[in-house]
């Protein structure tokens, strides 16, 4: 490939990302639509999507491929998942995958990076501004401020 070739997949990577975040600040707006009834079906099918977020909150699924298996459009999807969960799937995913890095940060000697990376993020400035946002401590400081209460 050469230098000013871009690879599809990172161009479909970026397209799913921003889908997400573009679906969860437009559904976080004051005028956001009512909530909405959910049948038992849908209800399954949203265990269904959580049994997989779950099971492979390391790997890089999309919206696209959550919506495939409750069998709804992206956007039904993500109104009903938030309806059902409280958040959207994004929220959840980055919270589910959160929680993975600061059990791993105080269980393990892996680096931040490697650590940021097993649980699903991109990149290591992503993982930290997210981690210091939900933790108030940068990775490095949660993970010694642990390790001192434990020992």
């Amino acid at each position: 490939m050469h230098v000013g070739a871009t690879d599809p997949s990172r161009k479909n990577i970026k397209a799913c990302e921003f889908g997400l975040e573009l679906l969860a600040q437009l559904l976080s707006e004051p005028d956001a639509p009512t909530p909405i009834a959910i049948t038992a079906p849908q209800q399954r099918r949203i265990g269904d999507v959580l049994a997989l977020m779950d099971e492979s909150a390391s790997s890089h699924l999309c919206l696209d491929d959550f919506a495939a298996l409750a069998r709804l459009s992206p956007y039904h999807f993500v109104r009903v998942f938030r309806a059902h969960v409280g958040t959207t799937p994004h929220q959840y995913l980055t919270r589910l995958r959160l929680m993975r890095s600061a059990e791993q940060l105080v269980e393990s000697e892996d680096s931040v990076m490697e650590i940021a990376l097993a649980c699903g993020f991109r990149d290591l400035s992503n993982f930290m501004y997210a981690f210091k946002r939900a933790f108030g401590h940068s990775p490095g400081n949660y993970r010694t401020a642990r390790k001192s209460k434990t020992h």
